[in-house]
């Protein structure tokens, strides 16, 4: 158990008390709305993702390539010393720079060819004297426009910062409150029509308007919440986590529950039917934090207690692909196509071995 996880007790049922099943947006007159599915009836464990409609079999037949995957190495390295450790990772547009926020509340750009990184821009207001456990800086994004997002999770009660989603606009250099979000904002991932999802572990999802405004958009009991009774939980009531948006469904980890749930996005935009891809896998989907689809048509999960990164098929069996000791509790991940690469953050925090930085995957596409 990492001591984080025992840091955070202490103050997760306070914020499990005011935060399951709210959202608040920045302007004080937003109404959060509601729209969740019926849940799907006796979904297998290891059900298969099913797309809206149901082609020809002749249709469901594409090529795709094998992957191989070469030796984990570290491309960056952060200074624990000074706090720097990074849970989120994003890519720019050139594919060239990876943007990553820690816990000092900066924001580094990464050179993934020489490692060397750039402090670009700081988190407005940041407290700098809050208790191990009291804040978490989560996941970053990318919108169209290269305005870079941030999710901070503040459980303090003392009033000095806020939970929510901050923006880096484009060649800036302070990242401001854009949406405040009750609980635990965590992932972001982007639809591809613009649409900005966020997983909050305390219980739900949710999308971010252009102007800011939060509305759940998916909430189940025993699907978006964490669960510490689990067999896998992680100490710190994680429920969903790593997110991932194609045009027409979500998908995001569950960390407590060890699964990896399939959302539709119906044709208005609203939550549909939900299914699992994994269901409650401890053995091997342990730790399931970020994740990314890859280029052969599997997803790739950043595991974080086991060290290892991880691949599931649509039919959701799970495979541990990388394991390594350069690993260091790796939370996110992205795939580059320009390097062939797929790259995890080393969060590190609380760990025994203190390692916070990137690791470079090598992709070959057979």
């Amino acid at each position: 158990m990492h001591r984080v996880n025992i840091a955070l007790r202490s103050v997760v049922p306070f914020a499990l008390a005011c935060t399951i099943g709210l959202a608040a947006c920045a302007p004080a007159s937003t109404t959060t709305t509601t729209s969740t599915p019926a849940p799907a009836s006796s979904p297998s464990p290891a059900s298969s993702p099913s797309p809206a409609t149901s082609p020809s079999p002749v249709a469901q037949v594409t090529p795709t390539p094998t992957l191989t995957l070469g030796t984990p190495s570290i491309v960056a390295s952060f200074d624990a010393s000074q706090r720097q450790f990074a849970e989120g990772l994003a890519l720019d547009k050139s594919g060239a720079y990876a943007y990553t926020a820690t816990l000092a509340g900066e924001i580094f750009r990464v050179n993934l060819q020489d490692g060397k990184k750039l402090r670009v821009a700081t988190l407005e207001n940041f407290p700098q004297d809050t208790e191990e456990g009291q804040l978490f800086v989560a996941g970053v994004a990318f919108d169209a426009d290269e305005n870079l997002d941030i999710a901070v999770a503040y459980f303090a009660e003392d009033g000095k910062y806020e939970s929510g989603i901050y923006r880096m606009a484009k060649g800036g250099s302070v990242a401001s409150l854009r949406t405040r979000v009750l609980g635990f904002p965590n992932g972001i991932a982007y639809a591809p029509d613009g649409t900005c999802f966020v997983s909050n572990s305390f219980g739900q999802i949710l999308t971010v308007s252009a102007s800011g405004e939060a509305s759940e958009w998916f909430k189940e009991a025993g699907v978006t919440n964490g669960d510490e009774d689990s067999a896998c939980a992680t100490g710190l009531v994680i429920g969903a986590n790593g997110i991932h948006v194609t045009g027409d469904a979500v998908y995001f980890t569950n960390s407590d529950r060890a699964q990896l749930v399939k959302v539709v996005r119906k044709s208005d935009g609203t939550a549909g039917e939900r299914s699992f891809v994994v269901s409650s896998n401890c053995a091997t989907f342990n730790g399931a934090d970020g994740l990314v689809l890859g280029p052969d048509g599997n997803f790739y999960v950043a595991s974080n207690n086991q060290n290892a990164l991880l691949k599931v098929t649509p039919a959701g069996a799970v495979s541990v692909v990388a394991s390594s000791s350069v690993f260091a509790f790796p939370t996110s991940l992205v795939y580059s196509a320009k390097d062939s690469a797929i790259y995890l953050s080393n969060f590190a925090y609380g760990g025994d071995v203190n390692k916070p930085g990137i690791v470079k995957v090598p992709v070959q596409r057979n």
